[in-house]
């Protein structure tokens, strides 16, 4: 199997375009805009963080690059959020991309850009952080949170 690092990015076929670092974010992102009722927006995904600056360094000479209008690229804080920002920008710097200087305000056009950091642009975390956070007062979650305790060498 080809590394992901040196895998061509899927061929451009919408001008929105949406990054992402796996394919839990993509299924994820897929169904949130479905059940959005938005179309119209291609999700690739860059098979890791650390595939991100050259994933977008081969966006950008993929041949209908110039149809792009939008480049969405979002990505987990992990640990750190600014350290992943900063990232996110240096990648596209280094890809002759707009550079927004803050999160989710969108920069530059043809393509305009916006960066989102999960779960929420300043804390650590990822997408799953953010996931929990919302069903965290479902009374469900007591339940589902002693059922992992109780049996955490058989959920892996």
């Amino acid at each position: 199997m080809m590394s992901p690092a040196k895998r061509k990015p899927t061929a451009i076929v919408q001008s929105k375009q949406l990054l992402v670092e796996g394919n839990d974010d993509k299924y994820f992102f897929e169904a949130l805009l479905k059940h959005m009722g938005i179309s119209g927006i291609q999700i690739k995904v860059a098979e890791g963080a650390d595939n991100l600056r050259l994933f977008v360094e081969m966006l950008t000479i993929d041949a209908n690059f110039h149809t792009v209008t939008s480049l969405g690229i979002v990505r987990d804080a992990d640990e750190n959020a600014a350290s992943k920002f900063q990232s996110v920008c240096d990648a596209l710097r280094n890809a002759n991309l707009p550079v927004p200087r803050e999160q989710i305000r969108p920069t530059g056009d043809r393509p305009q850009v916006s960066v989102l950091i999960l779960p929420d642009t300043t804390s650590p975390g990822t997408l799953e952080t953010l996931c929990l956070r919302t069903v965290s007062e479902d009374p469900v979650m007591s339940c589902i949170e002693e059922y992992s305790i109780y049996h955490k060498d058989e959920v892996q």
